[in-house]
């Protein structure tokens, strides 16, 4: 059962303060300045956006072209070259080209699949924090219901039933990463909802729609920014392993589509640029997410940075 957390009124009233006098944004780019690993892993992800954005200028070949020589022999399992820079696949395809097209549905399903159940998570968050009774009631036991819901296997079952596509494999993800945020969120309200300058607020008069967006919103909505590039992270990770498995968008080339290629033409054996480099790829997109969200939860939590000064 979701409990009310203790109130903290000094730590509250820095927030406040603190939030009156920087923007979040000017904070978060300030952290993100002062960390060099962060600051690569920003370009890296610059990087994969240009290359979504001019994946089809990018790309020197299609990503179902088959490739074939002077003689017309089909280029199989060829190894990086200067010509085909990833090599081929089984299948006379170039990997390097497959890998440029790849990146746009890999960031579309990422990025939607974070900031779509991230915003439900947060409204629900916010509701279930202030209004409480019955709507904190059915939205927390609706929350204890979904984690108990197991997250790939709840994805198969409705891309199955839905069939693959980008927007199902975007609503199979969404519908099991809500309700992290809905719990932090909410739990966060509560503590705000009990500090003395909400309570003064409403001996004053204020109404419910100006506590929530003069008091609530901006000391809540912080919590829930740290939440979107770990979403990010996990959709892009969730978007490789079923697409791996097969449930991908089956009219787009997707880096786990790509490895589950490599997988079923026997890469392991003779061809190991064709599952390491989509594997590669995917983990340093993953983990330069993490790392650029690093400094966003030492704005959120400043415990954060002095613990890594003092270290």
């Amino acid at each position: 059962m979701l409990e009310t957390p203790s109130v903290d009124e000094s730590a509250i009233v820095d927030d406040v303060a603190l939030l009156r006098r920087e923007p979040l944004l000017v904070r978060v780019a300030k952290a993100t300045a002062r960390d060099r690993v962060a600051i690569l892993a920003l370009l890296f992800l610059l990087l994969l956006v240009v290359v979504a954005i001019f994946a089809d200028a990018i790309a020197p070949y299609g990503g179902t072209e088959i490739l074939r020589d002077e003689t017309g022999s089909v280029l199989v399992l060829q190894p990086p070259s200067a010509e085909h820079w990833f090599g081929t696949s089984a299948f006379g395809r170039d990997i390097y080209s497959q890998m440029v097209l790849g990146t746009r549905p890999v960031l579309i399903v990422g990025f939607a699949a974070a900031v779509i159940p991230t915003a439900v998570g947060y409204l629900f968050g916010l509701m279930a924090g202030y209004m409480r009774g019955g709507v904190d009631t059915v939205i927390s036991r609706t929350v204890e219901i979904a984690y108990a819901i197991p997250s790939e296997p709840f994805a198969i079952v409705l891309l199955v039933i839905l069939q693959p596509s980008l927007a199902t494999l975007i609503l199979a993800i969404s519908l099991t990463y809500w309700r992290r945020p809905t719990r932090v969120v909410r739990n966060q309200v509560l503590t705000l909802s009990e500090s003395g300058f909400i309570k003064s607020s409403k001996v004053a008069g204020a109404g419910t729609p100006w506590i929530i967006w003069r008091h609530l919103v901006p000391l809540s909505l912080p919590l829930a920014f740290v939440y979107i590039p770990i979403g990010f992270a996990n959709a892009v990770l969730a978007e490789a392993s079923l697409s791996f498995l097969g449930f991908g968008d089956p009219t787009l080339v997707s880096w786990g589509g790509i490895m589950r290629d490599a997988f079923i033409g026997g890469a392991l054996n003779n061809a190991w640029w064709w599952i390491v480099i989509p594997g590669l790829a995917i983990t340093l997109t993953a983990l330069s997410i993490f790392l650029v969200s690093r400094p966003i939860e030492e704005v959120v939590d400043p415990r954060l940075a002095v613990q890594g000064s003092a270290k």
